[in-house]
């Protein structure tokens, strides 16, 4: 068992270790050979220089140097015994040492290396004169005379040819000065044949190792077929049995219909799987035939085959049957019937070989069921479904296609898959293209595709599509067929493109609205063309809206639409824009002039239409600059901004302004003064935004009586800000109220200081916006505010600006009654002007009249039998109001209001605006205590 389980370990090692062993082994010798023989090859090379050197250096000391001295150098040197003597020695050196081809000896002469001794013999061509200069004698050679060093060249070339070359010092007797040089040449093949005859041991060794290797290798082999051979006997003798137990098939010997437990072919005649496949054990399966357990549906046709298989007529037969199981079930089962190989003509033996297919039966049925679901699937399915196969080359035909095509193109499964090029004729003109290009690459890529486009049905009528395909590929991965699903999404395209129009237009007049001129600007800019947008603003018409309804504005601004597509042309095209605003975008114009034109024409088209209205318009433009890059939003708010401005020109006129430096200037100045508004607004306390009071003199007692509190503005760089510029401003950025109160605690702050040093009926007048005075609870914030700062109610006194009547009298009343029941006194300001009529006047619950400086300038101008203000001031006593005069500045004036019972004055005559300080002295100087 051991021994067996030995052979088995060395096998499997064998067969996974032998191609290593053969890959690896045979080149590591080799290279170890190579290497060995190397290492051996550089020992001997060194062995043989330091021969050549211990040699010609032993060889130098029996040298003559009485003899050496006695050269010199030249021709007469070959009749000297000396020279004679000298040449037999190095010629006996040559003639006993077989690697030497030749040796002089070499002297110096004017730093010259010259021959003064050769070892060839005189008659040959190749000696070497006495005298003659040494060609090859390089630097390193001379500096022998100085080193004292021997050298050896591995290769020196001369007349004679290349050698291996010692060169020797001849040092004098006190061994100081080199008085020659002894030169030995060795012959290359000499040297490396006397290497090799010192190497044939080791040459030797390397082909034996390498030899055995080979023949390891070879046994090893031969080992290894011995073992295979060895083990076939084996594996045909398991064979049988690993087949017969473990294949999934189930094997048996039927001897004619009945089955047998044992046979001439052994006692194993039935294999486990044949047993499990009917249910069966081998001794109750002897006991009954085939046909017992043959489903009888199936019993005839096999009994037909079978008939035939016994008669001769045919060697086998396969069939599909039923097989009875124990428990009554039926199993599937895949039949062959064979003869066995020896074909025994009167055996009634045979093979039976059965498969079980119930799983596979199963899924043939769920299947065919699938096939028909989907096929109800597709028959029912929304849009068409299709299948393309390659013909050949780029050649592709529909193989299929779904009930559904019928409803979806008006043509039937059978016309698209006759006609090859009706699929590609339902293709809308347009798309073909596109759609090619799309299937090149899905065919190329093997990726999905969806697009979406149109086509043309049998009718000549046109339906959108979406047409979704994915590839399908075979186990190699290479494109088989094309699939897809065709649906029909007219209606939902008919909405897209509603949605999309939506997107783009303005509802009320159907033109393009600001997302599309964004679009379109942004695309023509990248032309590097000229560019403008002329902003027709209308924002003057909220004030209609408030007298004749918001229907009549819609239906004005409907005309104005209308008279402006006039204009509206491919280089001059007309958007709507957000609130009242029409935009023309202008492109590849000439010049400014051109711009001046075209709003000129816009202008007269606007006033035709809004001068009955009494009302005006804004036309802002603004040029885009061609070489910096456009910013939309920057773009937007210069354009309005511009036509704000425009508007401001005449309020009832249509202004044209162009957006230049100037202006831009101005718009910056107005953002800056928004910049200083909010930070007063968010900061009670600002040196930014301060109060003037203005005093007020009481003609009757000829004493200050009251101060009005102005407010004044000013900034590091901007200066001193005019309220006729910050107001508005104010109101538009929505700051008007927490600049209200901030005058409010300003002016109390003044009002507490002059109270408490006595001057106890002086008023401070302030002014209040219609802003300010509808917001929620002003009434009781202000009465919360005096309470809190300790003022008095009849020290304070509350002056309406003429905004206030244009709102609901009643509303108004009510406030002021709250006001008038605290004891607060109220004045109407700019009397006489705007809304502030004697019409209105007469309703309102108020205690003072302010004359508008207008009728006090014109005191200047006209006779006093022409001025009306002597009648304001009757009709405000008549009222039972106060009446006092803005704007005095001249004495004349004065008179004028004292001879027709003016009340008080206030303007510069009295004083300019003075700051607390200055009005609290004021006080001290002309106002008496109480």
């Amino acid at each position: 068992m051991r021994e067996k389980a030995k052979n088995k370990i060395d096998s499997t090692f064998l067969k996974k270790y032998k191609k290593l062993i053969f890959v690896f082994v045979l080149p590591i010798s080799l290279i170890f050979s190579a290497i060995y023989i190397g290492i051996s090859w550089h020992q001997n090379y060194k062995d043989n220089v330091d021969f050549a050197i211990n040699l010609s250096q032993a060889f130098t000391a029996h040298l003559d140097l009485e003899e050496i001295n006695s050269l010199s150098g030249s021709e007469d040197d070959l009749e000297k015994e000396e020279y004679r003597l000298i040449k037999q020695d190095i010629e006996r050196l040559v003639k006993t040492t077989e690697m030497i081809q030749c040796t002089y000896l070499l002297g110096q002469r004017n730093d010259d290396i010259v021959f003064l001794v050769d070892s060839t013999s005189s008659n040959s061509q190749n000696n070497f004169s006495p005298g003659q200069i040494c060609a090859e004698a390089t630097k390193e050679i001379k500096q022998i005379f100085t080193s004292k060093k021997t050298i050896f060249i591995d290769s020196l070339t001369d007349e004679k040819g290349t050698w291996k070359t010692v060169f020797v010092p001849v040092l004098d007797a006190n061994e100081e000065n080199v008085v020659a040089l002894f030169r030995v040449d060795y012959s290359i093949s000499r040297w490396n044949n006397q290497i090799l005859k010192r190497m044939v041991g080791s040459i030797m060794f390397s082909i034996l190792l390498v030899f055995f290797v080979i023949i390891l290798m070879r046994a090893m082999h031969a080992y290894g077929e011995y073992k295979k051979i060895n083990s076939k006997s084996e594996l045909v003798g398991t064979l049988y049995d690993s087949i017969f137990d473990q294949v999934p098939l189930g094997i048996a010997i039927v001897n004619d219909e009945s089955f047998v437990e044992k046979s001439k072919y052994g006692d194993r005649n039935m294999n486990f799987m044949f047993q499990k496949i009917l249910g069966r054990t081998s001794e109750e399966l002897t006991n009954i035939s085939w046909n017992n357990i043959t489903h009888p549906d199936d019993l005839e046709g096999e009994m037909a085959l079978y008939s035939q298989f016994k008669e001769g007529k045919i060697d086998g037969y396969t069939i599909t049957k039923r097989l009875l199981k124990p428990d009554g079930t039926y199993v599937w089962a895949q039949v062959w019937i064979n003869r066995f190989l020896d074909k025994s003509e009167n055996s009634s033996s045979h093979l039976l070989i059965i498969s079980d297919i119930t799983k596979e039966k199963e899924m043939a049925e769920d299947l065919k069921e699938s096939e028909r679901s989907k096929s109800l699937l597709l028959s029912n399915l929304p849009g068409m479904a299709y299948r393309y196969s390659r013909d050949s080359g780029d050649n592709w035909s529909m193989k299929f296609v779904s009930s559904g095509c019928l409803a979806l193109t008006g043509y039937t499964a059978e016309e698209l898959l006759e006609d090859k090029h009706l699929h590609e004729d339902l293709i809308a003109p347009g798309y073909h293209r596109i759609l090619r290009n799309q299937w090149q690459r899905l065919i190329a890529g093997k990726r999905s595709f969806r697009h979406e486009y149109e086509i043309v049905t049998a009718d000549g009528s046109r339906k959108w599509v979406l047409d979704l395909a994915q590839s399908v590929l075979d186990e190699d991965d290479q494109l088989q067929a094309l699939e897809g699903i065709m649906f029909d999404i007219t209606e939902k395209k008919i909405a897209e493109n509603k949605l999309k129009y939506t997107y783009e237009h303005d509802d009320e007049t159907g033109l393009l609205n600001y997302t599309s001129l964004q679009r379109d600007i942004k695309n023509d800019h990248k032309k590097q063309i000229k560019q403008a947008i002329i902003d027709v603003n209308l924002n003057t018409f909220v004030s209609l809206s408030a007298v004749f309804g918001f229907f009549y504005v819609q239906k004005l601004i409907l005309t104005i639409s209308e008279s402006l597509q006039r204009f509206s042309k491919e280089k001059s095209k007309l958007y709507k824009s957000y609130g009242n605003h029409f935009i023309f975008y202008i492109k590849d114009y000439d010049d400014q002039e051109e711009l001046i034109d075209f709003a000129n024409k816009i202008k007269k088209s606007l006033e035709e239409i809004i001068k009955p209205e009494r009302v005006g318009a804004g036309i802002g433009v603004v040029e885009i600059k061609v070489d910096e890059e456009v910013n939309l939003e920057d773009l937007s708010k210069k354009v309005f901004l511009t036509s704000n401005k425009a508007i401001s020109l005449n309020e009832s006129e249509v202004g044209i302004l162009f957006y230049d430096s100037e202006l831009k200037a101005q718009i910056q100045r107005e953002e800056d003064i928004k910049r200083i508004l909010l930070e007063v607004a968010n900061h009670q306390e600002s040196d930014n935004f301060y109060l003037q009071f203005q005093p007020i003199l009481d003609l009757k007692t000829n004493n200050i009586c009251s101060f009005e509190a102005l407010a004044r503005l000013k900034d590091k760089q901007l200066g001193n800000i005019p309220p006729l510029e910050f107001i508005p401003i104010a109101e538009e950025i929505k700051v008007i109220i927490p600049l209200g109160w901030n005058i409010f605690r300003q002016a109390f702050i003044f009002l507490k200081k002059a109270v408490d040093l006595g001057y106890t009926k002086v008023r401070v007048s302030i002014n209040v916006s219609a802003l300010q005075l509808f917001s929620n609870n002003f009434t009781q914030l202000l009465f919360d505010l005096m309470d809190e700062m300790e003022v008095p109610s009849h020290n304070v006194a509350l002056e309406l600006t003429e905004s206030v009547f244009s709102s609901d009298l009643d509303e108004i009343n009510k406030i002021l009654n709250e006001i008038h029941n605290r004891g607060i006194y109220i004045s109407i300001d700019d009397f006489g002007t705007g809304y502030s009529s004697l019409a209105r006047e007469r309703e309102l619950n108020v205690d003072c009249l302010k004359i508008d400086r207008y009728f006090i300038k014109k005191l200047m101008d006209i006779s006093y039998n022409e001025a009306i203000t002597a009648d304001i001031i009757a009709i405000g006593h008549k009222r039972g109001h106060c009446v006092i005069a803005e704007g005095v500045e001249h004495e004349k004036q004065k008179q004028y209001l004292i001879d027709n019972g003016c009340d008080k004055i206030q303007g510069y005559l009295i004083s300019k605006p003075l700051s607390q300080k200055e009005a609290l002295n004021l006080l001290k100087e002309k106002c008496t205590m109480n």
